[in-house]
């Protein structure tokens, strides 16, 4: 089985002033499994400094390749291939480890969920776009972690982003890519770190894909559709979003924080949102990246 896997040393550096992007592959890498290969996609700044790290699992449980996203992670024109031994240019960027977050999309939430609920390891956040349980995003396959309000075993700070349009289905006889009864508030209602939820209302589950493969997905999941949408916009602000928690966390930015709780006045998209601190104290910055297990 293939999956993707893609590195990135910084989201907070990808709408800020680090510089050129530099992305290359590292090709297959296998786990434990020989049946079972990621594909190790980087994305690194060129900015000599230290950097968060986010780890980025893919829709369907990984078996998206992270280049269908690029757009929002901002891959380079060259798409060059080579080892990290031969990138000079970020020879002198420092990944801190001590920051590391974990960002998935669609059903590779299950994946993660699946991976938090045995351990944290190192992992201090978690960011979730259109988050879904399960092991396919239809809930074909009734295999699911999230029983709420039963508490997951684990309490991190947690950013779920979802979409107004992912339980609408395409047509009658077929599922939504993210029904109501399997995604993003299910997964809300039972995460009890401090959880900070928005809806971005007018967009779809796939609208974050970059073409000819977002418009491949509306196949199966309903777009946004008419004068309203702007897909570069969308794609923006659901960066703005990711980069503004990790800062907010990791930094204790308070001014980063209210972009998340109030997102309302930040972006240019519509949006609907809601949090809960689960008794956690932001008044001064907050507690920082954290991951614990009950």
């Amino acid at each position: 089985m293939f999956f993707a896997l893609s590195i990135l040393f910084l989201t907070t550096i990808c709408f800020s002033s680090a510089g050129k992007i530099d992305h290359w592959s590292v090709g297959n890498i296998i786990i434990t499994d020989p049946a079972i290969r990621f594909r190790l996609d980087i994305y690194s700044p060129t900015t000599p400094g230290s950097y968060p790290v986010l780890i980025y699992l893919p829709g369907l449980a990984g078996l998206v390749p992270t280049t269908f996203y690029t757009t929002m992670i901002i891959k380079p024109n060259d798409g060059a291939t080579r080892l990290f031994t031969e990138h000079k240019a970020v020879k002198d960027v420092l990944p801190n480890m001590n920051r590391l977050g974990f960002l998935s999309h669609s059903s590779a939430a299950h994946s993660l969920g699946q991976y938090l609920n045995t351990t944290c390891g190192p992992l201090k956040l978690i960011i979730m776009m259109n988050p879904v349980d399960g092991i396919d995003p239809f809930g074909i396959v009734q295999d699911f972690i999230t029983h709420p309000p039963t508490p997951l075993p684990f309490r991190t700070p947690t950013l779920i982003i979802s979409a107004g349009l992912d339980n609408v289905s395409i047509g009658k006889k077929t599922p939504a890519c993210a029904p109501n009864n399997i995604s993003n508030d299910r997964w809300y209602r039972s995460l009890y770190g401090p959880t900070f939820f928005i809806n971005i209302t007018d967009y779809g589950h796939a609208d974050n894909l970059d073409e000819p493969f977002h418009e491949a997905s509306k196949l199966m999941c309903t777009p946004c559709k008419g004068s309203i949408c702007h897909f570069s916009q969308y794609k923006t602000d659901e960066a703005t979003l990711i980069t503004s928690f990790v800062h907010a966390i990791f930094g204790r930015d308070l001014q980063q924080l209210q972009i998340i709780k109030n997102p309302q006045i930040y972006l240019q998209s519509h949006v609907l949102n809601k949090y809960n601190l689960h008794g956690y104290n932001y008044t001064f910055g907050g507690p920082g990246g954290f991951c614990t297990h009950d």
